[in-house]
């Protein structure tokens, strides 16, 4: 079991997303990854609502992870949450994509957590997608900037900072901002709930 604590931060617009990206004083780049994010939940989002998540990601591999976390309470914008993951085939995604429920069923380490946290009883549809272009940067602090992109073609930017020390990544990176002419601000909900609102918006559903 892993202990993630990131600091998030919503940048404020597509020219403060491209001007982080090119801005050498973050760091150096590590690349850029695509991948998509796959959510499953119960019908009454009882995953959601205690601070958890359970998705498949597919990218250069395929991911099952269950997290479950919270918003620290002195610094907005600083998650910190345990972190259980499980490499899987990637046709597996396919099969439960068909049949939700096959992911309590195999055994996975992740799945396992989520039953323990959560009860058998627990009954999951997928909920949706969202897709991320996520670019690393690695100076003083490592950067995932990513670009995320809803079912409908509309865009998010986010800055994730992993750190124990929050307060200091945080004038850090506003100092590095400021230098480009960029601003951000705390980002204080997951992407699912942002999946969720968007769903809510549009009307729309996994079943």
């Amino acid at each position: 079991m892993y202990r993630e604590r990131e600091l998030k931060l919503e940048l404020e617009g597509r020219e403060a997303f491209e001007r982080l990206i090119a801005a050498a004083s973050v760091g150096a780049s590590e690349g850029t990854a695509v991948h998509e994010d796959h959510y499953f939940d119960s019908s009454d989002l009882r995953l959601l609502r205690g601070g958890a998540v359970l998705r498949i990601r597919r990218s250069s591999r395929t991911v099952l992870t269950f997290k479950q976390g919270s918003e620290s309470e002195g610094e907005r914008g600083y998650f910190d949450a345990i972190e259980v993951e499980d490499a899987i085939a990637d046709e597996v995604l396919d099969r439960v994509i068909e049949r939700p429920a096959l992911l309590l069923e195999g055994g996975w380490n992740a799945a396992r957590e989520a039953l323990r946290r959560f009860g058998p009883s627990i009954e999951l549809r997928r909920l949706g997608v969202i897709r991320t272009e996520r670019a690393r940067r690695a100076g003083e602090h490592v950067l995932e900037i990513d670009r995320v992109i809803f079912p409908d073609g509309s865009e998010r930017y986010e800055l994730e900072i992993e750190t124990e020390d929050p307060a200091s990544a945080r004038r850090w990176i506003d100092a590095r901002l400021a230098e480009i002419g960029a601003r951000a601000r705390p980002q204080r909900k997951i992407k699912l709930e942002l999946l969720v609102e968007w769903l809510d918006a549009h009307g729309r559903g996994e079943g």
